[in-house]
């Protein structure tokens, strides 16, 4: 379980910029995502092997999966027909929303899904973004969003195969089928996506240790600023202008 309370906090700041297209009805909206967040860091057996791996697993998705891709919400059934059941030749992975994939709910996705893919190697404790177009307006989320977006069976169906919806599993999903589950006769297999990378720190995946990394292995992080800094958060959702 993820837990954002604590004494005494390390943090690293991440950036990150991504674009994709906005789909209301059937209005296409090209937008920027400006993403802000603070990475939690345990201040005790820290294992600098495993943030890595998270790390790169998590820039992995968001460079391959979540970026340029076509985004819009479950109710949405002229995109839904369009881009997933009629194929739409778009050459673009799709992200389906809980509801219009407004910024807010981008951040609370995001911020879900990152630290699901995570999976204990660091916790983003909160998601800061602002979107190009949108209004001189940033959306601040603090706390953990999973547990504010809806469940498996509001979400899909509590026969659907996985437990948990996409922004809550550690793997490369952006989206569920949600569509005639009784009528599928054989779930098909599904693995995480993360080969790649699972191949790049294969000795840390079989050692469980922090000590033995690939050499051609470099960190990516893009823009660090260590600091230490005491915390207490709730969940919130503020904007500003």
């Amino acid at each position: 379980m993820i837990n954002f309370h604590h004494d005494e906090d390390l943090f690293i700041t991440f950036n990150y910029e991504a674009e994709g297209i906005k789909v209301i009805n059937s209005h296409f909206i090209p937008t920027t995502w400006t993403f802000n967040s603070e990475i939690l860091m345990p201040t005790e057996n820290f294992d600098k092997g495993k943030f890595q791996y998270a790390f790169e697993k998590c820039l992995f998705w968001l460079d391959n999966f979540f970026s340029d891709s076509i985004f819009f919400g479950k109710e949405n059934t002229w995109a839904y027909n369009a881009f997933l059941l009629n194929g739409f030749p778009i050459g673009n992975n799709v992200v389906i929303t809980p509801d219009d994939p407004d910024d807010h709910l981008i951040a609370m996705l995001v911020q879900s899904k990152i630290n699901a893919i995570a999976d204990g190697g660091f916790i983003l404790a909160n998601m800061d973004v602002k979107a190009s177009p949108g209004e001189n307006m940033a959306f601040h989320y603090i706390g953990n969003a999973f547990n504010s977006l809806p469940d498996i069976t509001t979400w899909v169906d509590k026969k659907y195969p996985h437990k948990l919806p996409w922004w809550g599993r550690n793997d490369t999903s952006t989206y569920d089928i949600i569509y005639d589950i009784d009528k599928i006769d054989e779930w098909p297999d599904f693995k995480s996506g993360f080969d790649l990378i699972d191949q790049q720190f294969e000795s840390l995946l079989e050692k469980q240790s922090a000590k033995i990394i690939k050499k051609n292995f470099k960190p990516t992080l893009k823009d660090w600023h260590l600091y230490l800094k005491l915390s207490y958060y709730d969940n919130a959702v503020s904007i500003e202008k």
